[in-house]
């Protein structure tokens, strides 16, 4: 029986571990899912759900909801992702981890930005900051203030938009954190293209600079793509186009559908501005069949809705017509998709934990039944010794 217990007892460490590890591998991905791959972020909360053994690994269960929490928020669900950031932070706070409170503080501060709920964004981020001061990790610092500059930038408030940002580009310098760095150059010169094109061009060129000391294929195509923005702005068509198209060729190498769909869609507009309308409508139909192949709901919307006004404006208005009813059909089947998306994940969560909760009782039930069964065998055995050994005593 002490054979049987101490295997068991090692049998659930193991287990335990093996859960403990995979979790922090969670939380090691979260970052770069969700900066490259929300799907993989949602299949990789799921995943953890289902390896949990029941609802007495809080910890495992707040890293998964803090990644479908992040992952709803960016789908459109903002109230049920803040929800789910909500709960774990609850758990974060009682173990006493800065890094993942900070970190996420700062994702329920981006649910209320996406929500353009400004004021409730800045105290989330202020939060973040506040508490990433007690983090082991000096990087977590400083992270949050690129968003405080964007909510500063969104209500207006340049100086301190501005002034975020560059103490938040020094700290990354000092840190060698060249993407977020190139991020920091990158926002400064957007909220520069309208009032000072030089400024904005110079930020923008330190941005491609430092995008080329990070060797991601997809910064560096970031960096192309707004140098294509900047070059439109200051009416240079040769060198926009030369430069979306570098961005196309770094993300055609890496198939980002999101990505491509972006460049295709900015040369569809570059030359429908320079009058090359038969170009215009090829990069159009392009940008269409990559947002229809990868299911890009929302691409495929905005990309239909700029073909119907590019037909209105070559007076074909049949065409323009088609196309529009194909946005109304299109946006109801969106609207329906995402309703079963919704509720399909949303009930994976609860009642698989649900299911394994009655799984783990039922476990435990058998486990009793074993116990109690070899306690009655030793009893009997027991019982047979000692009425042995009393009848060679009495003979």
């Amino acid at each position: 029986m002490f054979l049987l217990l101490s295997f068991q007892c090692s049998t659930q460490s193991d287990l335990s571990n093996t859960q403990y590890f995979k979790t922090i591998h969670s939380i090691d991905n979260w970052n770069y899912y969700l900066r490259n791959n929300l799907d993989s972020l949602r299949i990789d909360a799921i995943q953890l759900l289902k390896e949990c053994d029941n609802l007495n690994e809080p910890f495992t269960v707040s890293v998964a909801k803090r990644s479908l929490g992040s992952y709803f928020i960016r789908k459109g669900y903002i109230n049920k992702g803040r929800e789910y950031l909500i709960e774990s932070l609850k758990y974060f706070k009682t173990i006493n981890d800065a890094t993942l409170e900070s970190e996420t503080l700062s994702e329920i501060g981006i649910s209320y930005f996406l929500g353009k709920d400004y004021y409730s964004a800045k105290i989330y981020f202020e939060k973040s900051l506040k508490c990433a001061s007690r983090s082991y990790d000096e990087t977590i610092s400083f992270m949050a203030e690129l968003n405080l500059a964007q909510v500063y930038h969104a209500i207006g408030e340049s100086n301190r938009s501005t002034s975020f940002a560059k103490h938040y580009l020094r700290e990354c310098l000092k840190f060698n954190k060249f993407e977020s760095a190139s991020n920091a150059y990158a926002f400064l010169g957007t909220i520069n293209l309208e009032k000072n094109l030089k400024l904005s061009k110079e930020y923008f060129d330190k941005s491609f600079s430092l995008s080329k000391k990070t060797n991601s294929k997809i910064q560096i195509s970031r960096s192309y793509n707004n140098l294509g923005v900047w070059y439109v702005e200051n009416n240079n068509i040769d060198s926009a186009e030369s430069s979306f198209k570098a961005a196309l060729k770094y993300r055609l190498e890496i198939n980002s559908p999101l990505h491509i769909f972006e460049s295709y869609f900015n040369l569809a507009e570059l030359y429908l501005i320079s009058n090359r309308t038969k170009e215009s409508i090829e990069m159009y139909q392009k940008a269409l069949s990559i947002s229809r192949i990868n299911h890009l709901y929302d691409s495929e919307i905005e990309v239909l809705d700029a073909m119907v006004l590019f037909y209105k404006g070559n007076n074909k208005f049949k065409t323009a017509l088609l196309y529009s009813d194909t946005i109304r059909t299109q946006m109801n089947f969106v609207s329906n998709l995402r309703i079963e998306e919704f509720n399909h994940i949303l009930s994976s969560f609860p009642k698989f934990l649900k299911k394994e909760r009655v799984k783990s009782k039922s476990f435990f039930k058998n486990y009793e039944v074993i116990i109690l069964c070899v306690i009655f065998v030793a009893f009997i055995m027991c019982f047979v010794f000692v009425s042995k050994k009393l009848s060679d005593s009495n003979l």
